[in-house]
């Protein structure tokens, strides 16, 4: 073996090796699991643009892990994934369907974030809401 193999190898024996496993690998990745439970009735505002969204709505938001599923009076249905405070996903209603960003403050009694309409994420308005 040539001297500078026998260098690399004697430099990497001594650095230590750490394997991520699939749980630490993805709490690294996504931030810690949802330290508060999202369920129950929110006063939402995410204003009309062009003539279209709903401005001020209820909804019922239903936590499973963290998977959230918020259900609207009028019909729609947003579902997204917590990772750590943030929350993208995705919703369908009576002017169209799109997607969601939103993140929850730390006692997770609010939210702000954006929306659009499709799948291209150019956000169309603001979208802010608190426990009732």
């Amino acid at each position: 073996m040539n001297k500078t193999l026998a260098a690399l190898a004697l430099l990497f024996a001594s650095v230590p090796l750490t394997l991520a496993t699939p749980s630490t690998h993805a709490a690294a990745q996504y931030g810690p699991a949802p330290y508060f439970d999202a369920s129950g009735h929110w006063e939402t505002d995410a204003g009309a643009v062009n003539g279209r969204g709903s401005g001020h709505f209820s909804l019922e938001i239903t936590q499973s892990g963290t998977g959230l599923r918020w259900s609207a009076a009028n019909g729609g249905m947003y579902v997204c994934t917590l990772r750590g405070a943030n929350c993208n996903g995705t919703w369908s209603g009576t002017s169209g369907s799109g997607w969601f960003d939103v993140t929850f403050s730390p006692d997770g009694g609010a939210f702000v974030g954006s929306w659009g309409y499709g799948d291209d994420h150019f956000a169309v308005g603001s979208w802010s809401g608190h426990r009732s």
